[in-house]
């Protein structure tokens, strides 16, 4: 997932292929739910550009709003995505 999230950020991946990855990487059990992340080999840095296009996907219904908690949960969870809270936009990544 870490991989077409990076696609989608870059904006080389659409919404719709960026959706059905997110539909195939949660399984929820009775307990607990597992999240299947194929991580990233390289860093990659987070930037606002890349959350307002995915927050105008989901406002345009391009994505559901339930996929906001793993995309989240994926971000946090890797340690290949950053966002450097020294600079502006880092700052604001840190804050959304």
């Amino acid at each position: 997932m870490a991989v077409v999230l990076r696609g989608f950020f870059e904006g080389q991946v659409d919404a719709k292929t960026l959706s059905a990855d997110l539909a195939g990487s949660v399984e929820r059990g009775r307990v607990s739910t597992r999240v299947r992340i194929e991580d990233m080999k390289e860093s990659f840095t987070v930037r606002t550009d890349g959350l307002v296009r995915l927050c105008d996907s989901i406002l345009a219904d391009e994505i559901d709003v339930k996929h906001l908690e793993t995309i989240g949960f994926c971000i946090v969870a890797s340690d290949a995505f950053e966002f450097d809270t020294d600079t502006e936009d880092g700052e604001l990544v840190n804050m959304f």
